[in-house]
């Protein structure tokens, strides 16, 4: 539904109206009108959540991989389940964002110590328990069967 009032709010009174006007706006080609600085920050906004998630995402399936090989009695259903959803959204956000999947690698190898703090905590066992560098490749944590 195109919304595209005279009277164009501002992004902090209504986010969804204002990204609706907006687009309208580009759509009419009315550039004049539109609130660049705030278009120009929103979008950089987009492209960091996205990062956001793929580092989220990829420090998920590092966590459940180390729980499920360093306890192994652990590994249930329900942790293999939220292991296949993690990589399922991922490969979601990568149909949305190729150029993330480019990313992956030095985001994972960013993202692995949190993962291992994690799985200390989750684990009990002590961080030095776990490698000090991924032990896997990013076709690995990407592969919707591979589990330690």
């Amino acid at each position: 539904m195109d919304r595209h009032p005279d009277c164009i709010v501002k992004r902090d009174d209504d986010a969804v109206l204002w990204i609706e006007q907006q687009t309208a706006l580009l759509r009419d080609r009315r550039f004049e009108e539109l609130d660049i600085t705030n278009l120009i920050e929103e979008l950089d906004s987009m492209a960091r959540a996205a990062r956001r998630e793929l580092r989220s995402r990829l420090k998920g399936i590092m966590l459940h991989l180390l729980t499920c090989e360093y306890q192994p009695a652990r590994k249930s259903r329900s942790w293999l389940r939220s292991l296949s959803t993690q990589r399922q959204e991922l490969e979601s956000l990568f149909g949305e964002s190729p150029s993330l999947r480019g990313l992956a690698a030095d985001h994972a190898a960013q993202q692995y110590r949190h993962a291992v703090r994690d799985a200390a905590l989750d684990t009990g066992l002590a961080q030095d328990t776990f490698p000090e560098s991924c032990p896997y490749t990013l076709a690995q944590l990407l592969d919707l069967d591979f589990v330690s």
